[in-house]
Parts: structure tokens; C-alpha cells; sequence
């Protein structure tokens, strides 16, 4: 023999920091195999036999199986602490609670079921019956989705005479001089009350007190839009639209009030950040530059959505969470007011297009006198001219 080595029996090398797992069954069983012929352990020179069933064989299987486990269950650990590696929730958790994310509870859905009964075939008898805890429903779903299951919370009791029940979509409130003050819209019954923008309105909130001028009230129509689907009339009240100049000075008067006053949250990285980059970066620097109402309004509204993802980091957080809702309780009216700046769409009319004689003559488009479309003809007979 030489002097030189022939690194038969020198085992595996050892793992590098970074790899967590150091080794498989096959690796660590090898290894250990391979020091029983090391001369370095003179004492192990006897253990001559390497097959499976020999005791000392046994053992070091044993132990290379032990290694296995260890090492596996070693690297799994060590993955929970990175993001891109990490598979448990617990563990994700607590990797964005370090830089103050919290996850959004998860939500079951929900709908709303109506049940339909048979009619008992038995004479005169409506019978009540109970619709037990837990019934399934399931969804009709459209191409391309899965359906979706739902089960009833509660017990419903049901009979065959409520089928004819509508279902209630609207609650009817008591107006108040107070509450008018305060409503910018109000919901009529009915779709036939030929209202007008103009048209003024007498609200009388005391039959008995009529005369007195603090029980009527008197506002002109703002706007009206036509809920068929409800059957409900939408009357748009007038409100007090200041001026573009107007917002955007009470805007950086707001602004400077919630960034420098008492209930700032210093110390708080969330709040910083949202305050320099959003509020002074997206609002205060670039406000010289909104020059309509559009423009503002649309600023105003990414702000507050970039709130809403701020609003859920700070969830643990009680003090930034108020600060948080303080400013968009000072941002949301700004929003609207500025939305109501905006000028009005002109309503399209319907262009006149290929087919019926009556589209062919433009019958279909509107007069140009600025009156609204006028509706299709019931008429058979006119639609189905050409």
C-alpha cells in the first residue's frame, strides 16, 4: 500500500449550515457501516458480519432510522420560521404579528331560503310543519362553478298558506324633522307618483300641530330614479355642495389636525407609514394639483381604501385602530361632497340599428330636446314594421 488514501471508508461529508435536513436512512447507515472498518476504531474490528440480521447491524439500523426521523422533523421546524416555507397557519400568524399583519378571520357564506310546501291533499287542512336545524339546500351553480351547500341555522316552521307570504325587502321608517335633516334620500312606495326633479315636496309631521311652521317643511326634488324591481320611488333630497376651493382647504385643515394633534398614535410604525405615505405623499402634496371634483373624489376614495387595509393591521391595536376611524369619519363626508360636484351624465338614447322599420327611422332615438328616451312601443304592430 501507498500513503496515500483511498477515502473509502472516510464516510459522508458533513452538511452544509444551511441545508436543514443532514442526512436520509440510507446516508446515516452507510456512514456508521463504514466506521466499523475505520482503523481509527480499533476496538469495532471484530464486528465482521454486515448482514441485516446480525444484532450489531440491527442496531446501527435502528439508529439510522432514529437519525432519519430526527433530521426530518429538524428541517420541518426550521421551515415553519420562513414565510415561503412555512405550512402551517399557526405559523404564519405569528411571522406577520412580527411586522403587525393580522390575517382576516375567514367567513362563512350565507343566503337567504325560501321554501315552498305542498298543499296537504286533505280538505280544508293547512298543517304546520317544522323544517328541522340543518336542512340542505344547494345552489344552482353556473358554467364553469361548483355548487355551493347551505344549511338552515334554526328550526323554521312552515305551512302550505304562507307560500303566498312575500318575502319583506324594505322596512318602513318614521320621519321626523331631525331625520330629514339628516337623510339625503327618500324611499316612496310605488312606482306612479310622476315626481320630477324641481317638484317641490310638504312634509307634514303633525296632523294636530299642522299650523306650526316647525312641523312642515318644505324642499324642492333634487333627482328621481325608478326602482321597478322594489317598486319603490328613490327621491334625492337637495344638500349643501360647497365649493372645489372650499374641500380641499377643509381637507388640508383636517389633515393637519389629524397629523398633529393629540390623538396621533407616535411611536406606531403602522400609523407612520399609512400618515407619510398615503396622507401626506397621495393627499397633502399632490392636492394643489386636483383641480375638479372627479379628480378629488377619486383621490379620496384610494385613500380610503388603502384605510381599510390599514384599519386590519391595527386591528391588535387600540389606539391606531381610533385614529384609524377618526380619519375616515373626517374623509368619507369630503368623498361625498365632492362626488356631488361632479356634473351630471347626459342619458344616452338608444342609437338606431339594423332590423325593425321603427330602429331604421331613428323612431327609437329621443328628439334632442333634452327629454328622456322614449320607452319601446307595446305596440306589435309598430315594432314589427320592415
Amino acid at each position: 500500500m501507498t500513503g496515500r488514501k483511498c477515502g473509502c471508508c472516510r464516510g459522508t461529508e458533513a452538511a452544509a449550515s444551511e441545508v436543514f435536513n443532514a442526512g436520509t436512512h440510507g446516508e446515516f447507515l452507510a456512514a456508521m457501516l463504514a466506521r466499523l472498518s475505520s482503523p481509527a476504531y480499533p476496538a469495532l474490528r471484530d464486528l465482521t458480519v454486515r448482514t441485516p440480521d446480525d444484532p450489531a447491524i440491527a442496531l446501527l439500523d435502528a439508529a439510522a432510522v432514529l437519525a432519519d426521523l430526527l433530521t426530518f422533523y429538524t428541517e420541518r421546524i426550521a421551515e415553519e420560521g420562513y414565510l415561503r416555507t412555512a405550512t402551517e397557519q399557526r405559523s404564519l400568524e405569528l411571522l406577520g404579528r412580527l411586522v403587525g399583519y393580522r390575517p382576516r378571520p375567514g367567513v362563512a357564506a350565507g343566503t337567504y331560503l325560501a321554501y315552498t310546501l305542498d298543499k296537504d291533499p286533505r280538505p280544508g287542512v293547512d298543517a304546520r310543519v317544522v323544517i328541522p336545524r340543518g336542512a340542505r339546500a344547494q345552489s344552482v351553480p353556473a358554467p364553469g362553478e361548483a355548487p355551493q351547500a347551505f344549511e338552515t341555522a334554526d328550526e323554521l316552521p312552515a305551512r302550505w298558506s304562507w307560500n303566498e307570504l312575500k318575502v319583506l325587502t324594505r322596512r318602513p321608517y318614521q320621519l321626523t324633522p331631525d331625520v330629514l335633516a339628516g337623510r339625503a334620500e327618500l324611499h316612496l312606495a310605488g312606482t306612479a307618483t310622476n315626481l320630477k326633479p324641481s317638484d317641490q315636496l310638504l312634509f307634514v309631521f303633525s296632523a294636530e300641530q299642522s299650523a306650526d311652521p316647525r312641523m312642515r317643511t318644505l324642499l324642492p326634488v333634487h333627482a328621481v330614479r325608478v326602482d321597478r324591481q322594489h317598486d319603490v320611488t328613490v327621491v334625492e333630497l337637495p344638500r349643501e355642495v360647497a365649493s372645489l376651493a372650499d374641500l380641499k382647504k377643509t381637507l388640508e385643515e383636517t389633515l393637519k389636525g389629524l397629523l398633529g394633534g393629540e390623538g396621533f398614535p407616535r411611536g406606531s410604525r403602522i400609523a407612520g407609514r399609512f400618515a407619510a405615505d398615503v396622507l401626506r405623499a397621495r393627499l397633502l402634496d399632490r392636492l394643489p394639483a386636483l383641480d375638479t371634483a372627479t379628480e378629488f373624489a377619486d383621490e379620496l376614495a384610494h385613500v380610503l381604501e388603502r384605510l381599510v387595509e390599514a384599519k386590519e393591521l391595527a386591528a391588535p391595536y387600540e389606539r391606531v385602530l381610533a385614529w384609524f376611524g377618526a380619519v375616515e369619519a373626517a374623509l368619507v363626508p369630503l368623498r361625498d361632497k365632492a362626488r356631488a360636484l361632479e356634473p351630471p351624465l347626459p342619458e344616452e338614447c338608444p342609437q338606431p340599428g339594423e332590423g325593425t322599420l321603427y330602429h331604421a327611422l331613428g323612431l327609437a332615438a329621443g328628439d334632442g330636446d333634452g327629454e328622456k328616451c322614449p320607452d319601446e312601443p307595446r305596440n306589435p304592430a309598430i315594432l314589427g314594421l320592415g
